[in-house]
């Protein structure tokens, strides 16, 4: 009989992903369109939402969104999953 092989515990400490988030929107020329505290548990579609909401109606078109260079396609929750993100103290 074989001995049995010690499973490790997973030591690392779980991240809280908080339930809101502050987001700065930035467009392609590098102008702020506001800063908002969006939940964590939107996404792409609300973040257009919210974007056509402060343009105005002649400025409004189909945005993609990013984090650093990672473009954000669901929602926040799974996204800072997705990225393994930790940091939540410094700016998106």
């Amino acid at each position: 009989m074989q001995p049995r092989k010690k499973v490790k515990e997973n030591t690392e400490p779980t991240v809280q992903i908080p339930k809101n988030v502050i987001v700065n929107f930035i467009n392609n020329r590098n102008e702020a369109l506001g800063v908002y505290e969006v939940p964590v548990d939107a996404g792409p579609k609300e973040f257009q939402e919210l974007v056509n909401s402060i343009l105005p109606e002649t400025d409004r078109e189909e945005f993609n969104f990013f984090h650093k260079t990672k473009e954000i396609k669901v929602k926040l929750e799974v996204f800072f999953q997705q990225i393994q993100y930790t940091n939540f103290e410094a700016n998106l």
